[in-house]
């Protein structure tokens, strides 16, 4: 895989936060390098508080890099956020349409468009709903819906399923990965739970403690669909865990 071209690279990034009480700067990321290639699907795991979720906005361009360098193939890139991120004053339709307003697309493209992202994350019905009035589980498909509806490149996924409960993020890993299937968009998704990145990833980057630091990259080649209860999952799985700890 080294010798395929990457569709977006970081090289030796670094990060410091202030601390707001002591003034202090505190080493967050430190000389992180990864390539990610077109098609992808990648999890980032590591402990709580290492430092996953600022890379991911590092890569997205939400937060700005203060060492190293980002390299990208596209400037198409979405983000799905653990909080949802909806705007409560528009409905189902109007946040999925958001993006494609800002694009400038026509009125009569933006509902072809709309329409099949909305059927797609399994919300026909709903588009006229608002947010205060839809499950949490509800409101993620509208997320990821929006994220898709402008046919990015590289789709950014921080914890998206950590909001829900057990059984609807179950429902909605698997609506992500038919949808994943499909279309072959590079993903990269932050999650805390090993498992959940060894149902969905290709490959596994885990991170250290911070200051955080590429620790192992996992290539999962596991079938597809694959069996959570297998002895080669569970196998994974403790591997990828013992890495962590």
């Amino acid at each position: 895989m080294e010798n395929k071209k990457t569709i977006i690279s970081a090289l030796n990034l670094s990060y410091k936060y202030q601390n707001e009480e002591s003034g202090e700067y505190l080493d967050v990321v430190k000389n992180v390098s990864l390539n990610i290639y077109p098609g992808e699907f990648v999890s980032l795991v590591g402990p709580s508080g290492c430092g996953k979720s600022t890379i991911l906005r590092i890569l997205s361009g939400l937060v700005k890099m203060q060492k190293g360098n980002v390299i990208s193939e596209t400037k198409k890139i979405s983000m799905v956020f653990q909080n949802f991120a909806l705007f409560p004053w528009l409905t189902v339709r109007e946040n999925v349409e958001f993006g494609l307003k800002m694009e400038g697309f026509k009125k009569s493209e933006r509902d072809k468009i709309v329409s099949k992202k909305i059927e797609e994350v399994g919300l026909s019905g709903f588009e006229d709903k608002y947010s205060i009035e839809l499950s949490g589980g509800m409101k993620q498909r509208v997320g990821i819906a929006r994220a898709l509806s402008v046919n990015p490149d590289i789709l950014l996924m921080d914890e998206p399923f950590s909001s829900l409960d057990v059984l609807t993020a179950e429902k909605l890993r698997a609506k992500l990965l038919d949808i994943w299937l499909k279309y072959k968009v590079t993903v990269i998704m932050v999650t805390h739970l090993v498992e959940e990145a060894v149902e969905l990833s290709d490959r596994i980057f885990v991170f250290a403690p911070r200051p955080t630091f590429v620790k192992d990259v996992f290539e999962v080649k596991i079938p597809r669909p694959r069996n959570g209860r297998s002895k080669e999952y569970y196998d994974l799985v403790d591997k990828i865990s013992k890495q962590i700890e």
